[in-house]
C-alpha cells in the first residue's frame, strides 16, 4: 500500500526539532505517497526560514506549510488541514509530531528514549501493511481507558499512529475535540478499541517518569 506522511512541528526548541528530524529521516524513504509538514510559528519559535532549512536537509521533497501557532489548541488547530492533504490519496498514512519541544523536565533522558522508541517501533515494524488491512489504526504505547486530559476511551500515548485512509475518510473525519489533546484523543473517538492495534507496550504507564520505564522492561 502507498504510504503517506503528515507531520507537525512547533519549533520552540531547535535541538529537539533536530533530534526528531534525524530520527524520522532514517525511515523517510518508506513514504512513497503524499508528504506534508506543518510548521507552526509564533514570536518564540525558530524562524520559518531556519526551520525549513532543517526540514529540507532531513526530509527532502516534503511539502512545507507555514501556519500561525494557536496557543490554546496547539497541533489540534492544524490536524484537519493536514488530513485534508491525504484525503484523496490511496493507502495508509502516518501521523507524528516533533516531540519534546515545549515540556520542561529535570531529566530529558526518559523523554529522549521514548521519542526514539516512538519512531523505531512505529516505522521499523515490518507488518504495517498487513495490520492495516485488518485494523483501522495502529500505533504504540496504547492506553486502554480515558486518562487525565484525554477524553477518548483509548489513545496512543505520544500521538504517533498509522491509519487506513479508506476507513477514516468514510467517517466524520473532520470531527475533532477542540482542546490541546484533540489529536491524541482523535483515533479513540474515530475508531472503537476493537479496530485498533498496539505494536508494542500496550497499557503503558506515564513515561515522562523515569521510574516507570522499569515497568515496561526498558532502560532509559
Amino acid at each position: 500500500m502507498k504510504k503517506n506522511l503528515i507531520y507537525y512541528i512547533y519549533p520552540l526548541k531547535p535541538d529537539m526539532v533536530l533530534f526528531n528530524l534525524i530520527l524520522l529521516s532514517k525511515y523517510y524513504q518508506m513514504f512513497d505517497g503524499e508528504r506534508h509538514v506543518v510548521v507552526s510559528l509564533d514570536d518564540k519559535t525558530l524562524s520559518f526560514e531556519k526551520t525549513s532549512s532543517l526540514i529540507n536537509k532531513y526530509l527532502p521533497g516534503i511539502t512545507i506549510h507555514k501556519r500561525e501557532n494557536d496557543l490554546k489548541l496547539g497541533e489540534t488547530a492544524h490536524f484537519i488541514f493536514l488530513l485534508s492533504k491525504v484525503k484523496h490519496t490511496e493507502g495508509i498514512t502516518f501521523y507524528a509530531h516533533a516531540k519534546g519541544v515545549w515540556r520542561q523536565l529535570p531529566d530529558n533522558k526518559p523523554l529522549k528514549k521514548w521519542i526514539e522508541l516512538l519512531y523505531s517501533i512505529n516505522l521499523g515494524f515490518n507488518a504495517i501493511d498487513e495490520r492495516l488491512k485488518k485494523y483501522s489504526v495502529i500505533g504504540s504505547f496504547r492506553k486502554n481507558r480515558a486518562r487525565y486530559n484525554i477524553s477518548a476511551p483509548w489513545h496512543y500515548s505520544g500521538t504517533f499512529f498509522w491509519f487506513n485512509n479508506k476507513r477514516l475518510f468514510s467517517r466524520q473525519w473532520e470531527k475533532i475535540e477542540q482542546s490541546k489533546w484533540g489529536v491524541e484523543s482523535y483515533p479513540g473517538h474515530q475508531f472503537p478499541h476493537s479496530e485498533s492495534y498496539c505494536i508494542a507496550h500496550d497499557n503503558c504507564p506515564n513515561l515522562y517518569k523515569k521510574e516507570n520505564w522499569v515497568k515496561i522492561g526498558v532502560k532509559p
